[in-house]
């Protein structure tokens, strides 16, 4: 699966992929990027009235990983330039930061909880 961008996804898509893959009950699944949009960090221009999205997206991303985890044995994540935001907003925008081990996308989105590997 790539480039979801929730919270801008097609649920209704989403869904039957997910369903299907429940179904099929696949050795492994791959997340290969863009699954979530990372939109309050984006660097582009964003509509003031759109708030709250993070914390949506991390909900919905651990939601996705919980339904995979129940039918797979491998998953991986693997990080596209959506998820790179998060990186480039601390390294821009509060660079000490960037040291702390848990300020990190896997760890925000809890990835590893979910039996997830991470290759960026």
């Amino acid at each position: 699966m790539n480039d979801l961008q929730m919270p801008f996804h097609d649920k209704r898509v989403v869904e039957l992929v997910v369903s299907f893959v429940e179904r099929l009950k696949p050795y492994g699944v791959v997340l290969n990027g863009d699954i979530v949009d990372c939109y309050q960090l984006s660097d582009f221009s964003k509509n003031p009235l759109e708030r709250g999205h993070l914390r949506k997206e991390i909900g919905l991303a651990r939601g996705l990983m919980r339904r995979l985890a129940k039918v797979t044995k491998e998953r991986w994540w693997l990080a596209g330039n959506h998820e790179d935001r998060l990186r480039r907003y601390i390294w821009s925008r509060a660079p000490d930061l960037g040291v702390v081990e848990a300020v990190n996308f896997p760890s925000l989105f809890h990835v590893e909880d979910h039996g997830f590997r991470w290759k960026e």
